[in-house]
């Protein structure tokens, strides 16, 4: 059995890793009962959660305090701004906003189905090659009902700026595609990003977006555009161009 010696210690937690969500299970917010962690990320902690005055399961996304900064808290509020704007079948509603001494809040609808990232890597698993893809249609399907998400928002100047698999979720038998995460959205009519990291997911970004937090609509169109190339050939471009 390995030991670790007496002399070595564990250094500590820190970060979202840091957060203990048993600590919370049980607790209510709003009309909402926290019920088990769903998924966690940089910019906060999803829960499963149910809203006792409707009957009904909701999602619940916290901020604890152990990530708070003043980018991250301007951020989590600008991400309830953002969705609370949009009110469309394939973009993730969201119900009402809040704020404990312990972490920041809001609830949203509980989606029933994958990330389209799962099912990408399910269907890569088929043993018969010809199906490790989606059949071309489906996969024009999901991107046109994205792009039609996308351009909702974009006329109600929200910019998603990370439009990647695992940011879309799929549910029922159709595969209905519904864009969550919106946690580094910029609207375009707000003040430009005091910082100028770039966000999002680099093999999904345009190279403008590389360049400057300062992007427009386009940069979503160019991360739609990778996704359907994706979801067609099995491969990202650049890898795709690197093998080829």
């Amino acid at each position: 059995m390995f030991a670790r010696p007496r002399n070595q210690m564990t250094p500590p937690l820190s970060g979202i890793n840091a957060f203990d969500p048993s600590r919370v299970i049980g607790t209510t917010l709003g009309s909402a009962t926290l019920l088990r962690e769903l998924a966690r990320g940089s910019m906060g902690v999803v829960f499963d959660a149910y809203q006792q005055s409707l009957k009904r399961r909701i999602a619940v996304k916290i901020l604890p305090k152990c990530l708070y900064t003043a980018e991250s808290i301007r951020l989590f509020e600008q991400e309830a701004e953002a969705v609370a704007s949009l009110s469309h079948p394939n973009i993730v509603p969201i119900y009402e906003i809040g704020e404990t001494p312990a972490f920041r809040w809001f609830s949203m609808q509980l989606i029933e189905g994958q990330s389209l990232a799962a099912l990408i890597h399910k269907t890569a698993l088929n043993p018969v090659p010809s199906r490790r893809t989606l059949p071309l249609r489906t996969a024009l399907g999901l991107v046109r009902q994205i792009l039609e998400a996308l351009g909702f928002a974009h006329r109600r100047q929200v910019v998603h700026r990370d439009i990647k698999p695992e940011n879309i979720l799929v549910t029922g038998e159709s595969l209905i595609p519904v864009i969550t995460d919106f946690g580094i959205a910029r609207i375009v009519s707000a003040p430009a990003d005091a910082m100028t990291i770039a966000r999002g997911s680099p093999l999904y970004m345009a190279p403008e977006q590389i360049l400057s937090p300062e992007i427009d609509f386009r940069a979503d169109i160019y991360a739609a555009g990778v996704l359907l190339f994706r979801l067609v050939v099995e491969k990202l471009p650049l890898m795709a161009h690197a093998s080829a």
